[in-house]
């Protein structure tokens, strides 16, 4: 069996279905007639199952949503660049993981299925990151456009994600001072004077969470930036509207706190953590400025 086939079965072997015949049809192409390639040195990672298997998912699916504009653009090809550079340890395996995506990116990818064959194989801590970096696709270039919002959205529900769960993680793009963030091509937010991100008749918020941990909840004592925030995207990524009740508030936030905190990912590896982190941050500060408007 040469190298080609040998990379093949392995693919089929972490992954199967769907996403093992891409696989394995993209690495055969990229390796045909190199029998002198030391397998070891091919995706050292796929010695660690569970994070093989998340790196190689993502990057199908990142390739599905870059195709869903009918071409990848520079801004979303940088960001997959820089994901891969922190993903994988070696030169030589980011060089074979950008190969890989260029290979996905000229196949026509059945999203259901690998959604489908994704949900069976990903526990649900580890979906929902998957959806943060896909976000973070669409986010790239500072907007996220309908098309790229259809097939992530689609992702999510084969996923078995909520939609607020969702509206989370979205939300969670826009919810700082390093980006303003756009729906559709439409302004959501706009930077004030002061340099803060509000929606029209929002408040807006600067300063250090207290990283609260509401019955053992939130993420400790990391060390967390502070970003400003209007109060209606401090409701969006608790999952609320304003008219929850106090109640309401905190059983939402120890929620959120159990579903994203970095420490349910931390098989995943470090850049996956530190993106973990950044959320559960904006989690914090958004209970903290909900708190602080109801007095609570």
């Amino acid at each position: 069996m040469g190298v080609a086939s040998v990379i093949g079965a392995i693919g089929g072997l972490f992954i199967g279905g769907p996403i093992g015949g891409l696989i394995g049809y993209c690495l055969g192409k990229m390796f045909e007639g190199n029998e002198t390639l030391k397998l070891e040195n091919i995706f050292s990672t796929s010695k660690e199952k569970e994070r093989f298997s998340f790196q190689i998912s993502l990057l199908t699916l990142m390739a599905a949503v870059m195709q869903a504009n009918g071409q990848a653009k520079r801004s979303e090809l940088d960001f997959v660049k820089d994901y891969i550079k922190k993903a994988f340890p070696t030169e030589d395996d980011q060089k074979y993981a950008l190969q890989l995506l260029k290979e996905l990116l000229e196949q026509n990818i059945d999203v259901e299925g690998v959604a489908r064959q994704v949900a069976k194989q990903m526990n649900i801590y580890h979906k929902r990151e998957l959806i943060y970096f896909l976000l973070g696709i669409g986010y790239a270039d500072g907007m996220l456009q309908r098309s790229e919002d259809s097939v992530i959205l689609k992702i999510s529900v084969l996923l078995g994600i909520s939609h607020s769960d969702y509206n989370s993680i979205k939300t969670s793009y826009f919810a700082g001072e390093n980006n303003g963030g756009s729906f559709y091509g439409n302004s959501y937010s706009q930077k004030t004077a002061g340099g803060s991100y509000q929606k029209t008749g929002g408040s807006s918020y600067s300063g250090s969470s207290s990283g609260s941990k509401s019955g053992g909840s939130g993420s400790g004592s990391r060390a967390r930036r502070s970003i400003n925030m209007s109060l209606s995207t401090a409701y969006s990524l608790l999952g609320l509207t304003s008219t929850a009740t106090n109640e309401e508030v905190v059983k939402a936030y120890r929620s959120m706190c159990k579903k994203f905190h970095p420490d349910r990912v931390a098989t995943l590896g470090e850049s996956v953590v530190k993106e973990a982190e950044e959320h559960m941050m904006k989690i914090n500060q958004a209970y903290d400025l909900i708190k602080s408007e109801r007095n609570m």
